[in-house]
C-alpha cells in the first residue's frame, strides 16, 4: 500500500461467518465465533499492525458491521441477536446465506456493542470508527414485536442505544443504507447527529452518486467515495453460492485497470457532464473537508493468499494514480483522441507493476505482452 500511495487501510475486520476479533473485554466473541483458535486477530497482533502502517503513513480504521451481518456473533451472544440460522433465500432474512441481525431492542446488544468499542479505542487510534449498517433487513426487523413495521424509528432507537457508547474521540461512518434508504440524519443536525460520515458503494449510475453527494455535504456530513460499478476489485469472479445459476459471474461486473482509471466521480457541485464518448474521466475533488477521499474495496469470499495480490495488482495501481491526480492534469486524456498520453499511462503502469514484481515480490497481472513494453505507441489499434 505504501509503494503504491494508498495511504488508509479500511479493516472490515468482522462479517457474518467468523467474529475474529479477539479482546479482552469480550474473549468468548472470538473463541465462539471465529473459524478457529489459529484465525483470530489477537491485541498483540493488532497493535503491531497499526504501528506497521503509521511507519509507513498508513491509517487503520476498523469496521464493525452491524445491525446485519451478525450471524457469528450468536454464538456468544444469542440475546443480542435476531433472524438467525434461517435459510436466507427463503426466510428473506439476509442477502446471502448466513442470516443474523441485531435486535435493537435487547439489552445485551449494547453489552457487548460497547464491549466492541470499548476495546476498538484502545487498540486503532484512528479518528474514524466505521460501524457498518449495511444491507439493513427490513424483513428481518419486522418481527419485531415494537416499531417493526417502521424501520425508520428502529433505526433512531437502535442509534439512540449506541450514541452514549461511542468514544468521544471518535467520528463514526456509516455506509450509505440509513443515509439513501432511509433519509436518517438527512438534514443537518445542531450537535452533529449519530453519525458524521457516510461510506458511499455506489447507486449505480453516475447522475445518481451525484445527487447523493449533493445529500449528504448538504446534510453536513463527510463523504468516503467507492464505486461499486468501478472499484470493486473482487467483482466478476463468479458467485460462492452453490446453487448460483451457471452462468453467473457474480452480482457485479469485472473492472478493468482502465475502468478503474477512468471511473468518473464528479464532486458535488461541479454540475460536470459525462463526455459524450461515454468515457469516465475521473473529477474527485476535496471541498471544505466534505470528501474524505476515495477507496478501492476487496470483499474477500473468493479472496485468500493465493489471489490476494494478483486481484489487488495492478489494477489498484490505476485507481491510485487516478484519486491522487489533480484533475486539471491531464493524465490519460479520451482514448482515441490522446493516444499519446495513453501511451504515458500504459507506460507509468507497467513501470510500477514490474518494481511491485522485481523489487518487491509482489505477485501482479501483467499489462501487455512483454514486446509492448517500449514499444507502447506501436501497441495500438489506431480506431
Amino acid at each position: 500500500m505504501a509503494a503504491t500511495k494508498l495511504n488508509v487501510f479500511h479493516w472490515h475486520i468482522v462479517d457474518a461467518t467468523s467474529f475474529p476479533f479477539q479482546f479482552k473485554e469480550a474473549p468468548e466473541m472470538a473463541s465462539k465465533g471465529a473459524y478457529s483458535a489459529r484465525e483470530v486477530y489477537t491485541e498483540e497482533m493488532i497493535i503491531d499492525f497499526v504501528e506497521y502502517c503509521r511507519l509507513r503513513g498508513i491509517r487503520v480504521m476498523p469496521e464493525y458491521d452491524m445491525p446485519g451481518h451478525t450471524t457469528a456473533w450468536a454464538r456468544s451472544y444469542p440475546d443480542a441477536t435476531m433472524c438467525v440460522g434461517s435459510r436466507a433465500g427463503k426466510s428473506g432474512f439476509a442477502v446471502e446465506p448466513f442470516s443474523g441481525h441485531l435486535n435493537p431492542y435487547a439489552p445485551a446488544t449494547y453489552d457487548v456493542v460497547g464491549k466492541i468499542l470499548q476495546a476498538s479505542n484502545r487498540l486503532f487510534p484512528d479518528a474514524y470508527i466505521h460501524m457498518g449498517h449495511d444491507e439493513i433487513n427490513p424483513k428481518c426487523w419486522a418481527t419485531l414485536p415494537r416499531n417493526g413495521q417502521d424501520i425508520k424509528q428502529v433505526l433512531k432507537d437502535f442509534h439512540a442505544g449506541l450514541r452514549p457508547l461511542v468514544p468521544k474521540n471518535k467520528r463514526v461512518m456509516l455506509w450509505q443504507d440509513p443515509f439513501l434508504t432511509y433519509q436518517m440524519e438527512n438534514e443537518k443536525q445542531p450537535d452533529g447527529g449519530f453519525f458524521q460520515a457516510v461510506a458511499i458503494w455506489g447507486t449505480g449510475t453516475k447522475a445518481g452518486d451525484q445527487a447523493a453527494i449533493r445529500q449528504i455535504r448538504a446534510a453536513g456530513k463527510q463523504v468516503l467515495l467507492g464505486d461499486y460499478t468501478a472499484w470493486y476489485l473482487d467483482c466478476g469472479m463468479g458467485a460462492f453460492v452453490t446453487d448460483s445459476p451457471p452462468t453467473r459471474n457474480g452480482w457485479c461486473t469485472f473492472s478493468s485497470w482502465q475502468n478503474m482509471y477512468y471511473n468518473t466521480v464528479f464532486p458535488a457541485d461541479s454540475g460536470t457532464p459525462e463526455s459524450a464518448s461515454g468515457e469516465q474521466v475521473a473529477q474527485l475533488t476535496i471541498a471544505n473537508d466534505a470528501v474524505l477521499g476515495a477507496e478501492v474495496s476487496l470483499w474477500s469470499e473468493l479472496i485468500d493468499g493465493a489471489n490476494l495480490f494478483t486481484t489487488s495488482f495492478p489494477r489498484t495501481l490505476g485507481f491510485a494514480e487516478r484519486v491522487w491526480s489533480n484533475t486539471n492534469v491531464t493524465t490519460g486524456g479520451d482514448p482515441g483522441t490522446s493516444g499519446d498520453t495513453l501511451d504515458e499511462v500504459y507506460d507509468r503502469i507497467d513501470y510500477a507493476r514490474t518494481r511491485l514484481l522485481t523489487m518487491r515480490g509482489i505477485n501482479s497481472q501483467a499489462l501487455q505482452p512483454t514486446w509492448c513494453r517500449g514499444r507502447t505507441g506501436e501497441c495500438r489499434m489506431d480506431f
